[in-house]
């Protein structure tokens, strides 16, 4: 238990610096954006809409336009994000299991869901990519939970006393800064031109995550009609080795 202990205090402190960093990294990153420049006193700009970005008048400085609806501010706080991974991972403490389905979907889709509201463009689709996995997975995973045998779920709750639950800390913990790092490059998205090769990625992402919900819902077919020790090799899973995985 005391091993668990240190390892619980040594796992919050490395979230909190971490967290600390990339804080420190997105503001620096407001004050190099285009916004902030333009709040800066500066020759007069002209708005020229058919390029989507504000230039001079001799077209010699051009700004990427950003794909935050009000700027930086209106993003939500690491503290936010923070929270919004470590309270729904702690279902993890109820069961093991928890803290890497329903906790990773719901940490995923509020994080991207309160990032939504201050992002446009490439961006508010990035942050809607993410919303769409987190649910998707949750709902996946509510219906397998409720409709399904325990032994195809898996999700089996065991008697533990206090102590032995928060011996889980250290991976809820760690599982919450996993999750927070996986929508952390929302930061970057809401800041990057509205480019081609942004638009390209998030579509990949879209195929991707649909590839793992083909993937979910043919294995969890596969496995309702022909038991659960059978191994799923046909359709997707003669392409990919784990598509459930996808994206």
């Amino acid at each position: 238990f005391r091993v668990s202990k240190i390892m619980s205090r040594l796992c919050t402190l490395l979230l909190i610096a971490a967290l600390h960093r990339v804080n420190s990294l997105s503001l620096n990153a407001a004050q190099r954006s285009p916004l902030a420049q333009r709040s800066a006193v500066r020759p007069p700009f002209v708005h020229a809409q058919s390029k989507g970005a504000f230039t001079r008048s001799d077209d010699s400085f051009m700004v990427a336009p950003l794909a935050l609806r009000g700027g930086m501010t209106l993003l939500p706080s690491v503290m936010a994000l923070a929270v919004a991974s470590i309270l729904p991972t702690s279902l993890g403490l109820w069961k093991t299991g928890y803290a890497v389905s329903y906790g990773y979907g719901a940490s995923v889709a509020a994080c991207a869901a309160l990032s939504l509201p201050a992002l446009s463009g490439a961006a508010r689709w990035h942050a809607m990519a993410l919303i769409f996995y987190g649910v998707r997975l949750n709902v996946f995973l509510l219906y397998r939970e409720v409709m399904l045998p325990v032994d195809i779920h898996q999700m089996k709750q065991s008697d533990a006393t206090v102590a032995q639950r928060l011996k889980r800390l250290p991976v809820v913990l760690g599982c919450s800064f996993l999750y927070f790092l996986l929508v952390a490059p929302l930061r970057v998205t809401s800041l990057a031109p509205n480019s081609k090769a942004v638009r390209v990625a998030i579509l990949c992402s879209f195929a991707g995550f649909t590839t793992a919900a083909l993937g979910d819902l043919q294995k969890l077919v596969t496995k309702s009609i022909k038991g659960k020790d059978h191994l799923v090799t046909g359709g997707l899973f003669k392409f990919f080795r784990h598509p459930n995985y996808t994206g």
